[in-house]
């Protein structure tokens, strides 16, 4: 069987691979380590994606020649935001020029974005507000072209929302493209200070000041996916403590989750309780873990 990896003839040993879903898992893991990604795979001329499970029925011994397309992930990530960011900005002005003349294909685009957030996503170490948003409003929108009812006075409506979208892919690409590493003291002294102002949120709500109080929660937000990505970007250094780092990671993540999802909802009880109860905790035992560690 001949190797090639971005046009490049690689020698390669099998251990106990035998199909070519198995020979793709092995590369995978291996490339992950690098941050890379297998985007396609051609057999014998014939191309197949990643994860087409027509590869668990290909036998090794039926492989002349396999040919991998291999990128990094960052770049992955940042030509799908960038061409869905432009297709938002197009679709605004197509409604604005011809009105509802193009639902189907507005479907069939919403569809793919969601496809596309779905793979961002997998590909980031912690939940987005931003995806989740972005998710949210292509359901709404997918929704409301699916109906049967359409009036032109939501026209405008709609164009504000795709560009708001273009804006939210924007901001969701700075997150996901900048490599900056986190600093461990800067981190430190978020998080103190966030210990200081859940009071504050509750407080806010209390007398009414909802806008003061959600400001506070985006800055909760931000300071939690910088926590999440700090674990991430230093997972050797962690090695001996493993198990207890990644459950750390997933309870914030899932945490994280809860409170973007509830922020969404403008559930306020449920994020008193997530602020008030759950994430202190959570906060000392990621200082105590990791400033142990």
């Amino acid at each position: 069987m001949q190797l090639y990896i971005n046009g490049e003839r690689i020698e390669v040993t099998l251990e106990h691979e035998k199909t070519a879903l198995d020979v793709v898992m092995s590369l995978t893991k291996i490339f992950a380590e690098e941050d890379k990604i297998i985007t396609g795979v051609t057999i014998n001329g014939e191309f197949y994606s990643s994860d087409n499970e027509t590869l668990g029925r290909i036998a090794v011994e039926e492989i002349e020649k396999i040919e991998l397309e291999v990128t990094d992930k960052q770049q992955v990530v940042e030509t799908l935001l960038e061409k869905s960011r432009e297709i938002c900005v197009s679709v605004a002005e197509d409604l604005r020029t011809n009105g509802y003349a193009h639902v189907a294909q507005y479907r069939e685009i919403i569809e793919w974005i969601l496809e596309v957030v779905e793979i961002v996503q997998s590909l980031s170490p912690v939940e987005m507000m931003e995806n989740s948003l972005i998710r949210r409003t292509l359901l709404d929108l997918l929704q409301y072209f699916q109906g049967e009812e359409k009036e032109e006075k939501d026209i405008p409506q709609l164009v504000q929302v795709m560009q708001s979208l273009s804006h939210y892919f924007e901001v969701l690409a700075s997150k996901c493209v900048v490599s900056g590493r986190i600093d461990k003291g800067e981190l430190g002294q978020a998080l103190d200070g966030l210990l200081e102002i859940l009071p504050q949120i509750a407080e806010s709500f209390q007398l009414g000041q909802d806008r003061l109080a959600f400001d506070k929660i985006h800055q909760v937000i931000s300071v939690l996916e910088s926590a999440v990505l700090y674990l991430r970007q230093n997972a050797g250094n962690f090695a001996s403590r493993e198990d207890e780092i990644e459950n750390l990671a997933q309870g914030l993540n899932a945490l994280l989750s809860d409170i973007v999802s509830a922020f969404e909802k403008y559930d306020v009880v449920l994020l008193g309780d997530l602020l008030e109860y759950e994430l202190p905790e959570k906060i000392e035992t990621y200082k105590a873990l990791v400033w142990e560690s």
